[in-house]
């Protein structure tokens, strides 16, 4: 019989050893590998969040800081046939940066967290034009940055957003007085016309009493017209709320000049709770003794109490809104105007009944209400109806909503 040498036995044990060993340590490497390219897909994956995230929360406080007159002074020029938002000021060449968006003080409205203009992580570039289709719509370009790339040539993110400016009047109020009640003209009330187009000087939707001329002058040629009219066609576009129509429901009026609802605008206002009635006393720190806005220029005077309505009476000198920065006065009670030294500059809307007895100042912009208008005798208003200032509105209390489908991140 033949004997088996022991030391190749051996062998074949060292070598089925030293392949096993072979096999676990590549194995090793490569389960070190796969590790390896995970955490660099893992950091990828953070970085580019990161970078994203930058993008988004910036497009997201801009949207949130966005104002119109930011906009114009961006991309307007000084003068020229503008349009959108640009309204009658020239379309400028130049794109607008982070840097435009300062306030009235001039202080920067954007968190910036850049050092030294280096770009810091969370950090974000912006460029913002009109757009070339929409002459209401801006886009919006945001770039994000990531932690192994800031201020790098390129960013990793990029995001845009097109939104669109949703004006706050609807429809520019058309004639300076309107009533949806009835109007009562006991004394001159004098309506001047700067835009060159020759509204009527006042519209009711009930009963007009007219005991003295109502003077409208057309700025152009000073040519005096006046015009009455008593829920008649000119103004035939005044049919929400309007009290032949629909006497039930008077604050669907509001909706004729409003782009936002009753309830939605009040929100928006800076109120002041009249419940009790009030005098100019209760606006004191809404603007300042210019007449200059010192919140956003919407100002509701909450005189309702319990279906009890009470009276805001301007008795005393005051300026409410300038022709660049003019106000929106909004009266959910009665308005009574008493006092030569008071001088409005925008829109002024009452729920109930407007009373203007003495010599009651000034007001430039327009006058609504859902009730009466009632100028007593032996008093005198001048309302101007200005162009500019209607423009200024609709600059100054536009706000904007994303257009659906605009937003890339490529």
């Amino acid at each position: 019989m033949r004997i088996l040498n022991n030391n190749q036995s051996g062998m074949a044990t060292l070598m089925i050893s030293v392949v096993m060993l072979t096999s676990i340590a590549l194995m090793s490497v490569y389960t070190a590998q796969v590790g390896v390219m995970e955490q660099k897909i893992s950091a990828n994956h953070y970085r580019a969040k990161q970078a994203f995230e930058a993008a988004q929360a910036g497009l997201d406080h801009i949207i949130y800081n966005l104002d119109m007159r930011i906009v114009a002074n961006a991309l307007c020029t000084g003068g020229g046939a503008g349009d959108g938002v640009c309204d009658t000021r020239g379309i400028g060449g130049g794109v607008g940066n982070k840097a435009n968006f300062v306030d009235g003080n001039g202080d920067t409205v954007l968190s910036d967290l850049s050092n030294g203009g280096v770009l810091a992580i969370g950090d974000y570039d912006l460029q913002f034009s009109q757009n070339g289709n929409n002459p209401e719509m801006i886009d919006f370009t945001l770039s994000g940055y990531s932690g192994d790339n800031i201020g790098g040539a390129s960013p990793n993110q990029v995001v845009s957003q097109s939104v669109l400016r949703w004006p706050i009047l609807s429809n520019t109020p058309p004639a300076p007085l309107i009533a949806r009640g009835s109007l009562s003209l006991d004394t001159n009330v004098a309506v001047t016309n700067t835009s060159g187009n020759l509204p009527p000087a006042a519209w009711a939707g009930g009963a007009i009493a007219v005991g003295a001329a109502v003077i409208d002058v057309d700025s152009n040629d000073d040519t005096s017209i006046g015009g009455y009219y008593q829920n008649e066609a000119p103004l035939a576009g005044l049919t929400l709320g309007n009290l032949a129509v629909d006497p039930v429901e008077p604050n669907l009026f509001f909706e004729n000049f409003f782009s936002e609802s009753f309830v939605n605008l009040k929100n928006r206002a800076n109120t002041v709770n009249c419940g009790g009635g009030c005098t100019q006393a209760a606006l004191a720190g809404l603007v300042n003794v210019a007449g200059v806005p010192t919140g956003n220029g919407i100002i509701w005077i909450d005189a309702e109490n319990a279906g009890v309505y009470s009276t805001l009476t301007l008795g005393g000198a005051i300026n409410l809104g300038t022709e660049a920065s003019p106000v929106i006065l909004i009266v959910d009670g009665n308005l009574n105007m008493t006092d030569v030294g008071v001088d409005i500059f925008g829109v002024v809307y009452t729920t109930q009944d407007l009373g203007v007895a003495n010599t009651a100042g000034n007001v430039d912009g327009a006058i609504i209400t859902e009730g009466d208008i009632n100028i007593t005798a032996a008093s005198s208003i001048n309302v101007t109806y200005n162009s500019n200032v209607m423009s200024n509105i609709g600059a100054n209390f536009a706000r904007f909503t994303r257009v659906a489908g605009s937003w890339r991140d490529f």
